[in-house]
């Protein structure tokens, strides 16, 4: 009667030290990644979604400031057919269209 008192007792307690645990994530939720070849090329990771940020030196802007810009990700082909149709030159760099003939 002793054993099976204590052995219940210990799973007690073992029950309510694993409810008690923290089970959230150990981890960082951002980390910051870098190649060490290239100083330019340092990333921002949210390692909850995914996302990743470059951080990037806007030199046409008074100051040259520098922020973390957002990434596009392609995972599949309709992904990768919207980013040629939002980034196409022929769109969007007037040096891309065809010229007006002069005469």
């Amino acid at each position: 009667m002793a054993r099976k008192f204590f052995l219940s007792s210990c799973l007690a307690l073992a029950a309510l030290g694993l409810s008690a645990c923290d089970w959230t994530q150990t981890s960082p939720r951002f980390q910051i990644l870098f190649s060490p070849h290239a100083a330019r090329d340092t990333f921002l990771l949210d390692t909850t979604t995914g996302r990743v940020w470059q951080l990037t030196s806007f030199t046409y802007l008074d100051g040259e400031p520098v922020a973390w810009d957002l990434m596009t990700r392609i995972d599949n082909k309709d992904d990768f057919g919207r980013f040629i149709q939002e980034h196409s030159k022929s769109q969007k760099d007037p040096l891309a269209l065809p010229r007006p003939q002069s005469n």
